[in-house]
Parts: C-alpha cells; sequence; structure tokens
C-alpha cells in the first residue's frame, strides 16, 4: 500500500505508516468520535462502533464525512485524535501533494436561512429567495447544519448527477469568492474557496 509513496521523506512515510496502523484499531474511532459534531454523529449512526463497522474503518468513516483521498484522511484524523503534530501533519500533506483542511477551517461560511443570506467571514455573498430556490435551500440547510465541511453527502437529487449539477449551476449563480462542486461520483457535493 505504501510502495507508491516513495518519494517521501523517511520521516513522513513514518509519520503516515505508523497514523495507519494506528487508525486501523476501533478505538481510533471512538477518539475520532468525540472530535466530531453532533449532526457529524447523527450522520454516522447511533455510535462509533456501528459507524466504523458500516464505512469499514476509521479512514472511510472520515472520508465520508470531509472527502478527501486516504491519504489526507491518515493525516488529518492523526492530526485531530492527537497522533500527529500541527507541524508534522502540514508538512506530511505538503509531501503528498495534498491540501491542506486548515486552510479551509479558516474560513468562516454562515447560512442564514431567515435572512436568506449565504456569508463568508460575515459578508454578504449571495442572497436566496427562501420560498422559490427550493432546490438550493436544502443544501444550503445541510451544510449549516454539519458545520459546513468542505464535502458531504447531497442531501436532495437521489444520485441523479445530472440533476445535482443542474442545481448546483442554479447555487452558484451570483455567488461570490466560493463555488460548490459536485464530488465527481454523483452523490456528493464538494466547496471550495476562490
Amino acid at each position: 500500500m505504501f510502495e507508491e509513496l516513495e518519494r517521501l521523506s523517511c520521516e513522513a512515510r513514518k509519520d503516515l505508516e505508523t497514523a495507519y496502523r494506528q487508525l486501523q484499531r476501533p478505538g481510533s474511532a471512538k477518539l475520532l468520535w468525540t472530535h466530531l459534531t453532533a449532526a457529524e454523529r447523527k450522520r454516522l449512526g447511533p455510535d462509533y462502533l456501528t459507524a466504523y463497522q458500516e464505512y469499514g474503518g476509521t479512514v472511510q468513516l472520515w472520508r465520508h464525512l470531509r472527502g478527501g483521498t486516504p491519504w489526507q484522511a491518515i493525516a488529518e484524523i492523526a492530526h485531530t485524535v492527537g497522533l500527529l503534530s500541527d507541524p508534522a501533519r502540514r508538512r506530511l500533506l505538503r509531501e503528498l501533494g495534498e491540501p491542506d483542511a486548515a486552510s479551509a477551517s479558516s474560513v468562516k461560511i454562515e447560512w442564514i436561512k431567515t435572512l436568506g443570506e449565504l456569508r463568508l467571514n460575515d459578508d454578504l455573498i449571495r442572497r436566496v429567495r427562501v420560498g422559490h430556490a427550493t432546490k438550493v435551500v436544502p443544501i444550503l440547510d445541510a451544510f449549516q447544519e454539519c458545520g459546513w465541511p468542505e464535502h458531504m453527502d447531497d442531501p436532495i437529487t437521489a444520485g441523479d448527477s445530472q440533476r445535482l449539477r443542474e442545481v448546483l449551476r442554479v447555487l452558484n449563480r451570483g455567488l461570490k469568492r466560493i463555488r460548490f462542486h459536485a464530488d465527481g461520483t454523483g452523490e456528493g457535493i464538494r466547496w471550495s474557496v476562490l
């Protein structure tokens, strides 16, 4: 599994292999569970062990919530549960050529449904007519409820990828500073800062 990562420094490779081994245990899911929001835990199921078994491990559980590659998930989980320092996480992500989720986490997005306002760091980036945007509002509601993860399951189109692209096109119309994207599976949505 790690053969493809020969380009990594010895230190980064060791960190990744050590974190991977430790994250294979169900106890890692229990520890991660304590760092998740109530909305994230609700999405995963009744308890950490059920989620661990249903998704096939801690790394897959994380990827279901946040998306990303397995390598990125390993680095982010290991940091979240205290197995990897922040400098080590940043170095590992840089060597892997993976994005740093912390850079996205410094961005504050807020959907204020009662006002029909989507805000980025308190700046208005889109107005939505709540009574008319019946496909857009559930997406914004779902992201707001889950605390704006970078990735989430599509809450409205039931796997219809063409319909999802159409809804995202409407959502992105007039939107400033961020964009929503289909995740390539036809079942999920990602957002990114421009």
